[in-house]
């Protein structure tokens, strides 16, 4: 069998992806082989029987002319630090007003304003897999109480308590971390109903924009301006739906990079750990499946 390697990357790089998965690999095939290893969409060709994704999140393919005979499996976990820290970055800069203060200190406005303290305030994580596990670390270390709700629980000595329902968590979570995928199933998940219990401050999303409905998120914010809404992800992202209300701290979907400029080795950790989940698929030892029926 072959690899067909759909991504940048030296030649340093490739020996090391080809020395892990025991196997040859080529650059950019003209025709896809029997493995096809990538970073966009998948080129798929009569031969391919498996697709590993260097993303976590799988929801830019299309399901609908995805092969049944091929096999799916992303890169879960590989961002999840990146991806934590950045959450909790965006909510210490809304929680201690860091971006108000710095364009007033700079406009030479040197006002002491109130902040929000965080200790001994709950932290609601929705999805309990890498990045909410890297985020309940990170948490607990800032003297946040940490609770989640999963539909595969398996909480550790980070979690303070588990939640029995989606409500329970919006409705007494100080902060509400948004983690799971993208699928048929999350789609519009925070609408109005949850909205409306949420007694909560901030609201994190770290995963992809539609898990929340736009327009109930929008109507929330502007009839409740004291709460926050901190996010990586925007609808029609990269174009961005104005206004953006003022209660709002977004980024241009940066949470997973961890470098500032591209280079040839960019994403190696990220790349090698691709290829030790396509290694332990072909030895029997199968992780990060993707069901492809959740998806839309």
């Amino acid at each position: 069998m072959r690899i067909g390697a759909y991504f940048q990357a030296n030649t340093d790089l490739i020996r090391k992806c080809s020395r892990i998965a025991r196997l040859p690999i080529e650059l950019f095939p003209e025709t896809p082989p029997e493995i096809v290893v990538t970073q966009g969409k998948p080129e798929i060709g009569n031969d391919t029987r498996i697709v590993q994704t260097l993303s976590a999140g799988v929801d830019h393919i299309n399901f609908k002319e995805f092969p049944e005979n091929v096999v799916l499996l992303s890169n879960a976990g590989a961002f999840s630090k990146s991806v934590a820290q950045h959450a909790l970055a965006l909510l210490l800069s809304s929680s201690r007003n860091i971006v108000s203060f710095d364009a007033e200190t700079k406009s030479g406005k040197f006002v002491r304003g109130s902040v929000d303290s965080l200790e001994g305030q709950t932290a609601g994580i929705i999805g309990y897999g890498g990045i909410g596990k890297s985020f309940a670390r990170l948490a607990s270390a800032v003297g946040m109480k940490v609770g989640i709700y999963s539909r595969r629980p398996a909480p550790d000595s980070y979690v303070k308590f588990t939640f029995s329902s989606l409500e329970d968590l919006i409705e007494n979570s100080y902060v509400v971390l948004i983690s799971v995928p993208y699928t048929k199933v999350t789609h519009n998940m925070i609408d109005e109903k949850l909205l409306s219990i949420f007694s909560g401050k901030y609201i994190i999303n770290v995963a992809r924009a539609n898990i929340v409905k736009e327009r109930d998120m929008r109507s929330f914010l502007k009839n409740n301006p004291d709460k926050f809404y901190l996010s990586d992800v925007w609808w029609n992202e990269p174009e961005i739906n104005m206004p953006v209300p003022h209660n709002v701290i977004l980024t241009p979907h940066i949470a997973g990079i961890r470098r500032a400029s591209y280079d040839p080795t960019f994403m190696e950790p990220e790349i090698l750990m691709a290829f030790r989940n396509l290694r332990r698929y072909l030895d029997g030892k199968p992780s990060n499946i993707v069901n492809k029926d959740e998806y839309i």
